[in-house]
């Protein structure tokens, strides 16, 4: 069973990874948080988050 204090890590090279992103979508539609860690700035993963810290 997955607790609602459950963090949802995705890690993607590009960010536009379609597998993550249906599973971001996902995590979303059920109401998890979710943590996406990526290298692009602006790829469809970051931009489907909420914040955005970009660390250069």
């Amino acid at each position: 069973m997955i607790s609602k204090k459950t963090l949802f890590t995705l890690i993607s090279q590009s960010g536009e990874t379609a597998d993550s992103r249906a599973v971001l979508v996902k995590i979303k539609q059920l109401g998890y948080s979710s943590l996406t860690i990526t290298n692009v700035p602006g790829s469809t993963l970051s931009r489907e988050l909420v914040i955005v810290a970009n660390v250069m």
